[in-house]
């Protein structure tokens, strides 16, 4: 059962509709029609090349033609391709009177060679035959050997039964060796110029012209060798076999599988045709034993140009890929928006350098920088420059390395710098690649410089949750002072030398100031704007002045806090006012969610250090906890489960402990509330 390779089209016709699509195509048609003609031409030719002393011809072409139309063709025609050389074959066998059975058999097992062969060189292949690489031909021989050997057994046999008084082994063997000389003359022609015929307007008239050459020159020697006797023998009939082989390898050099094909067509029939003829270095009846010979010469002979053919051809599609591969290395270096240079390792020269490169460092500099930098060196800092140098001394991988680089203008990039050694043949280079980054570096400086104000803002607008408890906690105070001033006065005015009484009046006086002034200073540190500033906290110390910031709003909501902070906890290093702000929210975040319980609403802070050594906080409520499908948007930006609020507190929250190399997680509790897990490394 032959492998359907065909072309797409057939890919879309059904299995019960192949042999009415076969009809219904006209191109089928030719091609059978084609078929049967050649089929009937290859038969007579085959008999001409009958020798005359044994009646198996040294090359039958009509096989070799039915495997290679098989071969080319999709495999749908195939039933119509072998119907059609019914006719042809028996009118040819029956016309040079061979019995009836006997034409069958020779049918039978003509048929058997070329689906075998076609079969199993398309499986092979994995589709389309080609002669293009050594794979490939050995594929194909390997193939085409295999349908030879069966069905040269299967004819041996079949006459033996029908009682043709020959010896089947050698009839086996004569058929075989035949058969695969024929492959080899025409089935390669056929498949090499099927695949080869679509270059032929791409050739140049200078190869057109080479091509004719070598064909005159080899059609005169062959004539003259083999056909009409010209030259005259030396020393044996071999001798003159050999002529042929130089403009053989030629043809194989120089134009490929096709022309080699073509060429070593032309020889074997040539040969063949001499040796049956009595013409050229064949005057006499050739034995048995010389006919094997002069196929099995023919065979190695084909094999040899075929492998070397395809053997160039490898070499010249691998020059065509190893040029297309440079055009397009070429191409996208040059299009690169990357700054692309290559330079030699020793001079320190630059021999391509793409678009990009030129337009940022257009000139060489020469400096004391090694060769290897001289390209780079002097458009860097001294510092970067030696550093570079330490790295390529010590091996180091330079791969995407941010340095400073000042263009020819002056003008500051900052870039990713990447250089690696490459060999080429006797050239040792640099290969160096400057990505501009610049455009980046203030990209995220702009986003950093957004992140500081939302967190500013979201800072601001937690005070503003706070002004109630605000204004109390700082009436307090200046309530206090006031009443304080104003005894003091009475106090001088009734009792001039009351200095005792007036003494303790002033220290409450101070102590009030102090209050004020604590809550004062918070206040400005949370809506003062600008840059993080990083110091070594004690993480205890910050969550107890935020629970005094936060007395008057807890006793305004009626909630308990219990501060649980471990003595001698590790210092943090960190942005105060920014850590102050992440543990406010939570605690406010516990507030807001204790505010609908019945039952007693307490806000718990737990400080421990980390088995790591880390820092951990949590920050635990009493609150109804967190409905499952919304912990994991928890931290998105916008999302909030609150009536009112604009969803940044938590994601701010976030952000800041990522920056100061930590992370925030949620933990429900059981049997209600949600904790909140800070942790921190410690400094």
């Amino acid at each position: 059962m032959p492998i359907n390779v065909s072309s797409q089209l057939s890919a879309h016709i059904p299995l019960k509709d192949a042999p009415a699509a076969g009809l219904r195509d006209p191109r089928a048609l030719a091609a059978a029609v084609a078929l049967g003609l050649a089929y009937f031409l290859g038969a007579k030719l085959g008999m001409t090349f009958s020798a005359r002393t044994y009646p198996v011809s040294l090359l039958w072409p009509s096989n070799a033609l039915l495997l290679g139309a098989l071969l080319v063709t999709p495999s749908r025609w195939w039933w119509l391709l072998v119907a059609t050389i019914v006719p042809a074959h028996l009118l040819a066998q029956l016309q040079w009177g061979m019995p009836l059975s006997v034409a069958l058999v020779w049918l039978v097992s003509n048929v058997i060679e070329a689906v075998t062969g076609a079969a199993l060189a398309r499986w092979s292949a994995g589709g389309r035959v080609r002669l293009n690489s050594v794979r490939a031909v050995v594929t194909f021989l390997g193939a085409a050997s295999v349908g030879s050997v069966l069905s040269s057994y299967f004819a041996a046999m079949f006459l033996r039964l029908a009682g043709v008084e020959l010896d089947p082994v050698e009839i086996w063997h004569a058929r075989m060796l035949s058969n695969m000389l024929a492959t080899l003359t025409f089935t390669t022609v056929i498949v090499a110029w099927w695949d080869a015929s679509r270059g032929l307007r791409q050739a140049s008239r200078w190869r057109m012209g080479e091509a004719g050459a070598l064909l005159l020159l080899l059609a005169m020697l062959g004539v003259a060798a083999f056909g009409l006797g010209w030259i005259p023998q030396v020393s044996s009939t071999q001798s003159l076999w050999y002529l042929p082989v130089p403009l053989l390898i030629w043809a194989a050099v120089r134009f490929g599988p096709g022309m080699a094909s073509l060429t070593f067509a032309a020889v074997s029939v040539l040969m063949v045709w001499g040796s049956t003829q009595g013409r050229g270095p064949f005057p006499t009846a050739l034995e048995r034993s010389e006919e094997m010979a002069l196929q099995l010469f023919l065979i190695s002979l084909a094999v040899s140009q075929m492998l070397l053919a395809a053997l160039v051809e490898e070499r010249r599609q691998y020059g065509r890929r190893l040029s297309a591969s440079r055009e397009l290395f070429s191409r996208a270096v040059h299009a690169s928006a990357d700054a692309i240079a290559i330079a030699n390792a020793d001079t320190g020269v630059v021999l391509e350098a793409n678009r990009s490169w030129r337009v940022l460092l257009p000139h060489e500099r020469r400096g004391a920088a090694p060769a290897r930098l001289a390209p780079l060196a002097p458009y860097l800092d001294a510092a970067d420059a030696a550093r570079l140098a330490a790295m390529l001394a010590e091996g180091v991988e330079v791969r995407d390395v941010e340095m400073v680089v000042r263009d020819v203008s002056g003008q500051v990039h900052n870039a990713l710098i990447t250089l690696s050694p490459v060999m080429l043949p006797d050239l040792e280079c640099m290969f160096f690649v400057v990505r501009d980054i610049t455009p980046q570096r203030q990209a995220e400086l702009d986003a950093q410089e957004q992140r500081q104000q939302l967190t500013h803002a979201a800072r601001v607008a937690s005070l503003t949750e706070f002004s109630t408890t605000l204004a109390h906690e700082i009436s307090q105070p200046l309530t206090a002072i006031l009443s304080s001033a104003q005894a003091a006065q009475r106090f001088v005015e009734q009792q001039p030398g009351c200095t005792p009484a007036i003494r303790s009046i002033l220290e409450d006086i101070v102590e009030a100031d102090k209050r004020a002034m604590v809550l004062i200073q918070y206040l400005r540190r949370m809506v003062k704007k600008g840059n993080a500033e990083t110091a070594l906290l004690d993480l205890n110390q910050l969550v107890q002045d935020v629970a005094h910031f936060m007395r008057g709003e807890l006793l305004r909501r009626d909630v308990q806090i219990a501060l649980k902070l471990a003595p001698d906890l590790p210092p943090v290093r960190g942005d105060g006012v920014q850590l102050q702000q992440l543990v406010l929210n939570l605690m406010s975040n516990a507030c807001d969610a204790m505010q609908h319980n019945d039952t007693p609403r307490c806000l718990t802070v737990i400080s421990q250090a980390g088995e790591r050594g880390g820092v951990h906080l949590q920050v635990c409520d009493t609150g109804p906890g967190i409905k499952a499908e919304h912990r994991a948007r928890l931290f998105e930006p916008f999302f909030t489960t609150k009536k009112s609020g604009l969803g940044l507190c938590l994601p701010i929250c976030q952000k800041i402990a990522q920056a100061h190399g930590g992370s925030l997680r949620l933990q429900p509790l059981a049997p209600h509330g949600t904790s909140f897990w800070l942790e921190l490394p410690q400094a």
